[in-house]
């Protein structure tokens, strides 16, 4: 804590160590690197250049970074816009996805509805031999099963319409 009134001081002594002084300004301002303290030529004109791409470019910043491009804001919009409309990479289709092939003669869409339909489907005729599941739609006969008296399947039918 300091307190008092002060008019002129010349010297410190005594200084706590963590007080700002001279040394310690300069030694921070080396480690920072050459600025000239002016307009955009400070730290705060260096992070408004890397943050926002309308921000002026700093004349003490060397190489070929351009806020307009380079700065955090201009690569998330880059990034947006890339993603939005697919730019640079193949645009996939819904229709895509349902029919990538899980195995010989078996489509993504197809596996789904096979196992949505067992696992959380409708199911008719347990215990009778002849076990009939519904897809998740509630009406759709996804999958049919002939079963010996130990529940062994020994015939599967599927309807993928």
């Amino acid at each position: 804590n300091y307190s008092g009134t002060v008019a002129t001081v010349t010297t410190l002594t005594n200084a706590p160590a963590d007080m700002a002084t001279a040394t310690n300004q300069t030694t921070i301002l080396n480690r920072l690197g050459a600025f000239t303290g002016t307009g955009v030529n400070t730290v705060l004109g260096f992070f408004k250049a890397l943050l926002s791409k309308a921000a002026t470019l700093p004349t003490d910043v060397g190489g070929t970074f351009d806020p307009a491009t380079d700065s955090t804001e201009a690569i998330r919009d880059r990034g947006d816009s890339a993603w939005i409309t697919a730019a640079g990479t193949s645009t996939v289709t819904t229709t895509d996805i349902e029919n990538i092939v899980i195995e010989t003669g078996v489509t993504l869409k197809q596996a789904l509805q096979r196992v949505g339909a067992v696992a959380a489907g409708k199911v008719s005729g347990a215990g009778t031999g002849t076990e009939v599941f519904v897809g998740m739609d509630g009406t759709t006969t996804r999958v049919t099963v002939v079963v010996d008296e130990d529940g062994n399947r020994s015939a599967i039918t599927y309807d993928d319409a």
